[in-house]
């Protein structure tokens, strides 16, 4: 038989027991919810809410960054805890928590659970940034592409277009002449030898567009020396460009070549029209998987400096490979710096 007080204690345990699971629900096992959630959280920010919630018997949960609210689950309510997510020394975001009627904070079960999925959380968040960074490069990248055809489109109705429907009339005109006129005829000619050596010419041009012969013929450091040794400023006089390259670089895409090519003469051509530079200096150095350039100059514009369309192609070129452009200035020069990262594809010892 048992004891009296024993009796008492566990008939007041029992109640205890009912009580607690009609005011807050049956709350699991923390090792087995922890155990569960694990398996669960995967990339989609709105299951692993709903996860967390059914594990630990939330009313509600949300997942926030940069002051968003990225994803929830249930009812909010008036009373929350918030754990950081952080991966490594970086701070992704946090998760916010609604506590149950009637508690004042979370169990230190509770706690442990989140605290032990508080990575695959920050990591939910990552892969939902990355993808979301990816969506929005893609979309600058087709936006590029569009715009280069938009280009090209103009470029051939409205220039060589023209000039070829030109050449097809003055050919009609020639032979016409040919045997009544034959003076006319060589006349007729002669223009049309003049039209045909402007469309090859624009043609050249376009083709130049699409991407510099340079880069083929010399390389990327050839290509960018070539072109510093021809710059001149307004005025007309020479702007001498000091050239840091290496002798060599890694096996770069062709994206990137164009990129880098494209980056450093828009620069230059910015400095010789409006810095009022005398000197200009281009250092390229590879390395760590990233391609570094610097375009700086002595010039002073005179009035205050506004970035446009230049700096704008600039920064959309970086961009459309991957990489950064910064753009600074101040009394004493301008500085425009490209970071690039590339996949370095030599073989192993160098070939």
């Amino acid at each position: 038989m048992r004891h009296p007080g024993v009796r008492r204690a566990l008939v007041a345990g029992a109640s205890e027991g009912v009580v607690d699971r009609l005011l807050f629900g049956d709350r699991p096992d923390p090792l087995a919810a922890a155990t569960s959630l694990a398996d669960r959280i995967g990339d989609d920010p709105a299951v692993a809410l709903d996860a967390i919630r059914e594990a630990l018997v939330l009313p509600f949960a949300s997942l926030r960054a940069g002051g968003l609210v990225l994803a929830s689950s249930g009812t909010e309510v008036t009373h929350t805890r918030s754990l950081p997510l952080r991966l490594g020394d970086d701070a992704i975001g946090e998760v916010v928590v609604g506590l149950r009627s009637g508690d004042l904070g979370l169990s230190p079960a509770d706690e442990d659970v989140l605290r032990i999925v508080a990575p695959l959380l920050a990591q939910t968040l990552r892969a939902r940034a990355m993808s979301r960074d990816l969506r929005a490069s893609r979309e600058a990248v087709v936006t590029a592409v569009e715009e280069e055809r938009r280009r090209l489109r103009r470029d051939l109705h409205d220039g060589l277009g023209p000039t070829l429907s030109g050449v097809a009339f003055a050919t009609d005109a020639a032979r016409n002449q040919l045997w009544s006129d034959p003076q006319r005829a060589d006349e007729l000619l002669v223009l049309l030898r003049s039209d045909t050596a402007g469309a090859i010419a624009e043609i050249r041009r376009l083709v130049d567009g699409l991407r510099p012969p340079a880069l083929d013929e010399l390389g990327l450091v050839g290509a960018l020396t070539q072109h510093a040794a021809s710059l001149h400023s307004a005025a007309g006089s020479r702007l001498e460009v000091d050239l840091d390259l290496p002798d060599a670089l890694p096996a770069l895409s062709a994206a990137i070549e164009v990129a880098t090519y494209r980056i450093v003469v828009e620069a230059l051509t910015n400095v010789a029209r409006h810095a009022s530079a005398t000197r200009a200096r281009v250092a390229l150095r590879a390395g760590g998987g990233e391609l570094r350039l610097a375009i700086d100059d002595d010039g002073d514009s005179g009035t205050s400096w506004v970035p446009g369309v230049g700096i704008s192609s600039m920064r959309e070129r970086a961009q459309q490979v991957g990489g950064t452009l910064t753009v600074d200035h101040d009394g004493d020069g301008g500085r425009v710096v490209a970071v690039i990262p590339f996949e370095d594809r030599r073989l192993p010892g160098g070939r």
